[in-house]
């Protein structure tokens, strides 16, 4: 299958950010057919940076500028990765959003950007961290707008979280992805 990960960079990933940039590289290391983007208020692809790092080294990137560390516009930014992706957005693409969904832009923008990538991918699925959390609830305006349009929505809170991720993908209801 071909990934596609959008990672958040957004102050509130913050605590997550080294352990989802770990897991984009170390996907990345299994298959030259993962693309990785990270957002905050504005999109930047990272797989260049990710294929000239050496593998158990330490990953360093630019200044991400709006891409990390700033507000979220979580719409926005996939709404122009859908445009921007479109060639390479297919039947055996898994489109895997690593977000909380805590978001300052419209539900509306959103839930455009999820139609078309799912039109398109075998598999659109959210990975939160927050998900992980006892009594979690998916009340944030980006979430709730956002699982209508979701094959899954899976927690992401953890190495756990992240090493099951390929058997809760298997079981999920489009099987257009396969690997």
């Amino acid at each position: 299958p071909r990934f596609l990960l959008v990672l958040d960079g957004s102050r509130s990933m913050g605590p997550h950010a080294a352990r989802l940039l770990r897991f984009a590289h170390a996907l990345h290391l299994r298959s030259r057919r993962v693309e990785v983007y990270a957002f905050s208020t504005d999109l930047t692809r990272l797989t260049p940076y990710l294929r000239g790092a050496v593998p158990g080294a330490a990953l360093t990137l630019p200044d991400l500028g709006g891409a990390w560390g700033g507000g979220t516009r979580i719409g926005d930014s996939l709404l122009r990765l859908a445009r921007e992706e479109r060639g390479r957005v297919t039947r055996d693409t898994a489109v895997l959003i690593l977000s909380d969904g805590l978001d300052t832009g419209e539900p509306e923008t959103l839930t455009r950007a999820l139609r078309d990538l799912r039109a398109r991918a075998g598999m659109l699925v959210w990975l939160s961290p927050l998900a992980s959390l006892p009594g979690y609830q998916p009340v944030q305006r980006a979430v709730a707008a956002a699982l209508p349009h979701l094959d899954a929505f899976l927690p992401a809170g953890s190495v756990r979280d992240l090493h099951a991720l390929p058997g809760r993908l298997r079981q999920q209801k489009r099987p257009a992805v396969r690997g």
